[in-house]
């Protein structure tokens, strides 16, 4: 049986991967608490984010659909009965990304 010896990277690729193990220890989790109305996501949400926090983990919490740029839009064309299925994806999509981009500023 042949024997395989360790990769060893060129001097471009090991900097390639000193850049993505960077890049990747700043990368974060999405997190999402799911259910009706009164099963306890609030609850889970606040014992996770604390046990996160002790664990020395950098924590921030936000609520979907509550950007004030794309939120009212969204309540339009739903009271309007004026909201297909592609529309929806595409609002709740724009409406993640700018609350995402108003956290990333905090």
């Amino acid at each position: 049986m042949a024997e395989f010896a360790a990769f060893q990277p060129t001097k471009a690729g090991a900097r390639q991967l000193k850049l993505l193990e960077a890049q990747e220890s700043k990368r974060g989790l999405f997190i999402v608490f799911e259910g009706p109305d009164g099963a306890g996501k609030s609850t889970q949400k606040k014992l996770f984010k604390k046990w996160l926090e002790s664990e020395g983990h950098q924590v921030v919490s936000t609520k979907s659909n509550t950007s004030l740029l794309v939120k009212p839009l969204i309540r339009a064309r739903k009271l309007a009965h004026a909201l297909g299925p592609a529309e929806a994806c595409l609002m709740e999509a724009a409406e993640f990304r700018h609350r995402l981009e108003n956290v990333r500023s905090l």
